[in-house]
């Protein structure tokens, strides 16, 4: 419990010597001595920050669009497997009430699509807005990280991670996807896999102006980590 009280302090202008510091008997001895180093905190790369070192070919969105692609988000992790028409529709007016009827219906009917193909995303275990933190090898040296997974999917076998994009105009394939999702999508699966070693991680990106999924293994895979010093400077927590 260390507590300092102002009167024990020397005035501020009074320079702090030995002896004025050996006038303050109540505060401790470590807090008495000087210190031999300091310890900096090491720089801590966040994943989701690495866009801003690189360009986003298909436009990243802006203003209305990307309000829709947050509504479109919380709505898909909300539904569940057995959500029908009925109840996706609550859910559609619960996170959008300000639109109008023909676009909260055509929402419906593609996230029942969405829902239709891609049953995995609702019908096993997820955990939504995943904190994580740890460190990933690279350059024979251990690199701080610390981000937020969108939905992490967990089955027998494997351990899906899942980022929500917001882009309006989608890629038309998973090779035209920018860089910088696919290095966000690295980092989060170096570190999920320290977590689950004994599963395999996939990773994939749904994009809400559809909303569709694209499976991105292949380019989480073989894109290499840039140098490090770019790495930090692209993906620096804030």
């Amino acid at each position: 419990d260390v507590r300092v009280v102002a009167d024990m302090l020397p005035p501020r202008d009074v320079a702090i010597t030995e002896k004025t510091l050996s006038a303050m008997p109540h505060l401790p001895l470590w807090a008495r001595a000087p210190s031999d180093h300091l310890t900096m905190t090491p720089a801590t790369l966040s994943p989701s920050h690495m866009h801003e070192g690189y360009e986003l070919a298909y436009g990243a969105s802006r203003g209305d669009a990307r309000a829709r692609g947050v509504r479109v988000h919380r709505v898909l992790e909300l539904l569940r497997a057995d959500s029908n028409a009925h109840a996706t529709a609550q859910l559609v007016q619960f996170a959008a009430p300000d639109w109008n009827e023909k676009e909260r219906v055509a929402l419906v009917e593609k996230l029942m699509e969405l829902r239709a193909h891609e049953p995995w995303l609702f019908a096993n275990t997820r955990m939504a807005e995943v904190n994580v933190s740890g460190t990933i090898n690279h350059e024979a040296e251990a690199i701080a990280v610390a981000g937020q997974i969108d939905l992490l999917i967990k089955t027998p076998d494997e351990i899906i991670i899942v980022e929500y994009k917001t882009a309006v105009t989608v890629p038309a394939s998973a090779s035209e996807v920018s860089v910088a999702y696919i290095l966000q999508l690295k980092v989060y699966a170096a570190l999920v896999s320290q977590i689950y070693p004994s599963l395999a991680v996939r990773c994939a990106i749904v994009w809400t102006h559809a909303p569709s999924v694209m499976w991105l293994d292949e380019q989480v895979k073989t894109t290499p980590f840039p140098d490090k010093k770019i790495m930090l400077k692209t993906g620096i927590a804030a």
